[in-house]
């Protein structure tokens, strides 16, 4: 029976394997073998289907690093798993991020924020308490430096994932390696953390 799960489950196969501006819903229907008009009864247009994917990848990426930040104590360890986590899920559907502008367009970014923020309340207790040796439960400074550090990271494998999506088929075999700027940020970030955590013990 046709659902919105298997819709979105049959847009990601297609998406992933042919871009998303390459997948008209009538693939998609076809895919399902059902007729367009009843995609629309579950979505009421592409651009929604696709925020819907994008979500949905999003969250499984936010449920498998919260799931990975309780097998870390240490603070650097556990951002290595982040980042390789968000790598591989940028890569493994750069072909749905190859856009920022339209994804810009159509809100995903502003619900990428959404699920940033989301990310951070979910781990930032469980860093705090394994790494800073307390259990927060409320705001505090280490939250906007996460958050910020989320953010670069989205847009560097962003970035990074239009420029594949460019130089696909184009027979360029090299692209700008962003492994140094993606140490860069991670250390920089562990650099911020551990100096705040200092600053907290000194005004205790």
């Amino acid at each position: 029976m046709l659902n919105r799960s298997k819709i979105i489950d049959a847009a990601i196969q297609l998406f992933s394997h042919f871009g998303i501006k390459k997948t008209p819903l009538k693939d998609i229907a076809k895919s399902l073998r059902v007729s367009i008009p009843s995609l629309y009864w579950y979505f009421k247009n592409k651009d929604e289907l696709v925020i819907c994917v994008l979500e949905k990848i999003t969250n499984e990426e936010r449920i498998l690093i919260k799931k990975q930040c309780i097998r870390y104590e240490s603070l650097s360890n556990f951002i290595d798993e982040l980042v390789e986590i968000k790598r591989l899920t940028f890569e493994k559907y750069s072909r749905l991020y190859h856009s920022p502008d339209y994804l810009r367009k159509i809100g995903f970014l502003d619900n990428l924020g959404l699920s940033r923020r989301v990310c951070v309340t979910e781990n930032m207790n469980l860093v705090s308490k394994a790494v800073f040796g307390r259990d927060d439960n409320s705001p505090h400074m280490f939250k906007g430096v996460f958050i910020q550090f989320l953010r670069e990271l989205d847009m560097i494998f962003l970035n990074d994932a239009a420029t594949r999506a460019r130089f696909q088929g184009s027979g360029i075999a090299k692209r700008n390696d962003i492994s140094d700027l993606v140490s860069q940020k991670t250390c920089s970030f562990l650099s911020e953390i551990m100096d705040k955590n200092i600053m907290v013990q000194y005004q205790n």
